[in-house]
Parts: structure tokens; C-alpha cells; sequence
């Protein structure tokens, strides 16, 4: 944080590449003081060193102590916190007849690198299968030693999208199959063991921001996703396909 004000504010700054996760209620009931403001940045954003991340202000030229003392008291615990990206190795497995039998190139490597490169990850071992259960469940049981598991394709309603029922065979304990975001709704994340799998559906080749981005950051932070939370993701869910995207600087997700 800033040392001393800048013009009558002091800002906040991520000191590493990680999560930011704020407490809601201790900001609005910051915000909900007279004369009192906090801004911020949002949830679940991804922040490297140095982001601002909030900027504190007495609005008027001075504040009575006993308005200090009420702030200090709700920030007797922290407000905000950036959680370092803890996932070391991962994994991919692609799926699809047409790439396994050599009719179709691959495009789901080099999408899922693009992505990872941003938050300077890479691949470890990646393997091609066919549209098969049984192909599925032993690629998953071999690459499942990964912290983060990438299953791509087969994730649509066509007859032979048989990837999430592969993955249910093979134990992966999924928290939701399907998410409110578009582009992406078919988009999954379940656990096996140790291992986060997340199911990546061909929609999201074809965007430059999707469910794939917005969840990406919490699945390096290891930040465990609730069911419950997915109906908030549908308010602002819809992406508003700009011709020159500025994604995360926009509203998609948020």
C-alpha cells in the first residue's frame, strides 16, 4: 500500500500473481460509513505484483476519530486477500474421433496454452483420444497425477459426446456439468481425489473469452467452487461479443 496519500487516498497493490478475494459484507458495511470510501476491484480477479487492487479516501477534508474507530473495528480481520496460484502440474486430454483418427487438426492444445501462458504456465503431458469410454477413463486415470486436469471435447448433447460419462466412470466427483455462462455452458468442473478436472467444451475455441477464463484463475488457486455460486455467475454471464475485446477489464462474469 501506498506510505503516505496521493492525492488525499491511499491505494492497495497485489504483491503477487494470484486470486483476489475480498469480504463483501466487511466492504459494503465500510462503504455504508458517511464520508468513507473504498473502491475496489472484483472478485476473483486475477491480479499480478503491483495491481491496484482498492483505494481507500476520507471524502471530506477531515473525519471525527469515532468514524475511524468504527472502520478499524470492522477491519479488526482482513478485507482483502490475494491467494497465490498453487496448482504445479497440469494435464490435458483431448477427445474426438475426427483428431484421433487424423481428420481434423487439433485446436484444443494450443487454446488451452494460450490460456495458461498468461499466468506462465505450461503443459505437462497431454494425451488424444478417441470418442471412446473406455480410451477416456484409462487417459484419466494416467494423467490424473496432475493438480489440474483439462478433459477437451465431447461435452455436447450429439450422440457420441460421451466425454462426462467417461469421467463419472472413472470417480470424478463433479460439482456442476453445466454453468449459466455464455460462451462455454457446457463447461464442467468435478474432482478426482487430489485433482481438479475441468471439462472444456469446443465452444470455447471459438472466443476469445468464455466459462473457460472466467473460472480459470480460481482452478490455479485451488479455490473450491460451489454449486451455489453459479447462479450469481449469470448476471453479467452473457458476454457482449464486442469487436475489440478488453476482457477481464470488462463486465463478462462479473
Amino acid at each position: 500500500y501506498d506510505k503516505a496519500p496521493s492525492e488525499g487516498k491511499i491505494s492497495f497493490y497485489s504483491s503477487i500473481n494470484g486470486l483476489l478475494k475480498i469480504d463483501r459484507n466487511k466492504l459494503f458495511k465500510i462503504n455504508a460509513l458517511s464520508d468513507l470510501s473504498l473502491p475496489c476491484i472484483h472478485n476473483n480477479f486475477a491480479c499480478t505484483p503491483n495491481k491496484t487492487i482498492a483505494a481507500f479516501r476520507i471524502i471530506p477534508l477531515y473525519a471525527k476519530k469515532n468514524l475511524l474507530d468504527k472502520a478499524k473495528k470492522i477491519l479488526s480481520n482482513p478485507l482483502f486477500n490475494v491467494i497465490p496460484y498453487t496448482v504445479k502440474k497440469i494435464n490435458v486430454i483431448i477427445t474426438g474421433n475426427e483428431i484421433y483418427y487424423g481428420l481434423r487438426k487439433d485446436k484444443f492444445k494450443s487454446h488451452i496454452e494460450s490460456k495458461l501462458k498468461k499466468f506462465n504456465y505450461s503443459i505437462c503431458d497431454y494425451q488424444i483420444v478417441p470418442d471412446d469410454i473406455n480410451s477416456i477413463i484409462k487417459a484419466t486415470q494416467e494423467l490424473s497425477y496432475a493438480d489440474l486436469l483439462f478433459v477437451c471435447g465431447g461435452s455436447s448433447v450429439d450422440p457420441d459426446d460421451v466425454t462426462k460419462i467417461a469421467l463419472g466412470k472413472a470417480n470424478v466427483k463433479f460439482v456442476f456439468k453445466s454453468n449459466p455462462i455464455q460462451p462455454a455452458n457446457n463447461l464442467s468442473v468435478g474432482y478426482l481425489n487430489d485433482t481438479t478436472v475441468c471439462v472444456v467444451p469446443a465452444g470455447s475455441l471459438y472466443y476469445k473469452a468464455s466459462a473457460l477464463d472466467i473460472f480459470l484463475p480460481r482452478l490455479l488457486a485451488k479455490d473450491k467452487i460451489d454449486k451455489k455460486e453459479l447462479k450469481f455467475y449469470s448476471e453479467g454471464g452473457l458476454c457482449n461479443f464486442c469487436d475489440y475485446c478488453t476482457y477481464p477489464i470488462c463486465s463478462f462474469g462479473k
